[in-house]
This record gives C-alpha cells, structure tokens and sequence, in this order.
C-alpha cells in the first residue's frame, strides 16, 4: 500500500505551475490494521472488533431502517472432533465452518470467530418470518455438509442462541442473552437454534 500527499507550488499570482508529489509506503500500518480485526486461523473478523462494529452500529441505529439480531453459535461436541483426529483437523473444521457462515449471511451482516468454536453474527432483518427462515437455512447449510479429512468423513451439527437488538438496553446485553439462549441449547439436546421467544428450530 502507498500513500500520496501532492501540493501543489504556485507563482506569484497564486497559479499551479506544477505539483510536488511525496509518496509513503504504508504497508506495514496497513498489514497491522488488518491483525487487528482478524482472527488469524479462520481469516474472519475477531471477536474484538465485533465487539466495535456492534457499539458503532448501535450509535447510528436511529438513522437505520432495519432492526438487527444477535446469533452466536456453538460447534456441537467439537472437543470431541480434536480428541479424535487431532488439533490440525479441529483447525481445518473451523476454518471451514467459517467459510460456509461467510459465504452464506449477505453483505451487509457481520460474521465473526467469537473464541474457540463459538462464532457470532449481526444479521439485519425486515420482519421476524425472514429472520427466523434465514437462520434456519444457515443450520441447515452448515449441518448438510460433510467435512472430508484423511478419508475420514465428519458430520457438523451446532446448537445457537438468536436475540434481537431492540429488546434489549445495549448490544453487550443483546449478545448476553443470545449467549444464554445459545448455553440453554446445548444442555437441552443440542443441535438446535433457540429464539428470543422460546421458539426452536
């Protein structure tokens, strides 16, 4: 990356004559402001800078249209995963999952490696019915797939909480009530998405 600064250098009479350009190689600022948001396995946002995004957001909400909700996802036995086929495959399944959570939100939601296995997104919605028909096509995405290594063939289920942004005073307080819901899934089957209303998918 290059940055360029011109100044321009005038006669007597205040007119151009000709342009003095100073170029400065910013590479390094810029290499070091892409760690800081990035999760260095995945390549995704980090939690820290969803954790920015989320406070930015919600001091401009008022000029939004839309509304947002908070998931937070949770692979399903992924101790498990490195238990059996090592830390390099456990790795690769999150790398992966990652993938599929990227290439399947749209451009204007925010995926993010929030610790661990445990992944978060702000996905904006117009009404609930699209909201809950969203969510429910991500799990399925996700747990459809197939994870192949070594010939060995790994199935991929998660458990997930949703809140809504408007139900709650902040989007630290959104994100500890999806993150409840998320806790409320696993220990009650697992591979399964609660809602802020109690529904389950």
């Amino acid at each position: 990356w290059v940055q360029s600064r011109i100044t321009p250098i005038l006669d007597d009479d205040g007119k151009p004559i000709e342009f003095n350009a100073v170029y400065q190689d910013i590479t390094n600022k810029k290499l070091l402001e892409v760690l800081y948001i990035t999760d260095p396995l995945t390549q995704i946002y980090n939690r820290r800078y969803f954790d920015e995004l989320m406070t930015s957001i919600v001091k401009h909400q008022r000029k939004a249209d839309t509304d947002f909700s908070i998931l937070i996802a949770d692979i399903d036995y992924f101790k498990a995963i490195n238990d059996t086929y090592g830390h390099q495959v456990g790795d690769e399944v999150l790398v992966k999952v990652s993938k599929l959570f990227v290439e399947h939100v749209r451009a204007y939601d925010i995926v993010a490696r929030y610790g661990g296995e445990e992944f978060v997104a702000a996905l904006h919605y117009n009404n609930i019915e699209e909201l809950e028909t969203y969510v429910s096509r991500i799990k399925s995405v996700v747990c459809k797939n197939k994870f192949l290594f070594n010939n060995h063939k790994i199935q991929i289920t998660f458990s997930a909480g949703v809140e809504l942004r408007s139900n709650n005073k902040s989007a630290s307080e959104a994100i500890s009530n999806a993150d409840k819901s998320l806790y409320k899934a696993k220990n009650t089957g697992r591979n399964k998405i609660i809602f802020w209303n109690r529904k389950e998918i």
